[in-house]
Formats: C-alpha cells, structure tokens, sequence
C-alpha cells in the first residue's frame, strides 16, 4: 500500500483497500501511505487513502503528520 500511494497508483489503492489491507499501517519510519501520497502531491490516492479510513494527523518519526507534508 506505501508503494502504491508512493507512485501515484491508484487503482492498486483501491483494490488494496478492498482487500482490507491497514489503510494505517506504517513503514519503517513510522509514515503511513498517506505521509507518502500527501508528499508526492497524489490528491486522487489521498482521497481514496482518507475515504478508507486513513488518519491524517498520525505523526511519523520525522514528528510530521500527513498535513504537515502536503
């Protein structure tokens, strides 16, 4: 799910959401696959990361929320 809000792919998103992947989970620096696609401008991934469930003010190991990268 990290990789795919990473690089913008959205219908992997989806179709992981639908598959109940953890819309929350995080990678080896505490972000979640919303720090990545708020990073990288991917307003469509976030969209669908938020309508999943996605929490944007988790805080990730740099002390940055979601927000604080968009």
């Amino acid at each position: 799910l990290h990789w795919a809000a990473l690089n913008g792919h959205a219908s992997t998103v989806s179709l992981l959401l639908t598959m109940e992947a953890d819309v929350n989970s995080r990678d080896i620096l505490g972000s979640t696959p919303l720090h990545y696609a708020a990073e990288t401008g991917r307003s469509n991934v976030v969209g669908l990361l938020l309508r999943g469930g996605a929490r944007p003010f988790l805080i990730n190991d740099f002390g940055r929320t979601a927000l604080d990268w968009a």
